[in-house]
């Protein structure tokens, strides 16, 4: 998620609830255990997650941008696969 331009704001959730979820989760990336700062959710809020803390969690820097970088492929292969390509040629081309 882009960085909230929102002063009251870390990523998208509300700053109290992210300090509160860094706490919880002990500064502890909870992919691979690292040191981790950042306040993720685990199902992003276009896909219908919510700002709740059982859809938040921390991650570290290079968890965080690998799990990005996944969403990322998988919706540009869904858009790329609702595209569809005309059955037949146009009358004008034959």
């Amino acid at each position: 998620m882009a960085w909230s331009k929102q002063a009251d704001r870390y990523r998208g959730v509300p700053r109290d609830v992210a300090h509160r979820i860094r706490v919880r989760d002990s500064y502890t990336c909870q992919v691979c255990g690292a040191q981790g700062h950042e306040v993720d959710h685990k199902v992003n809020v276009k896909a219908g997650g919510t700002d709740e803390d059982h859809n938040l969690h921390t991650l570290c820097t290079p968890c965080h941008k690998a799990k990005t970088a996944g969403e990322s492929h998988r919706a540009r292969a869904a858009k790329r696969s609702r595209l569809t390509l005309p059955t037949q040629r146009h009358p004008g081309l034959r």
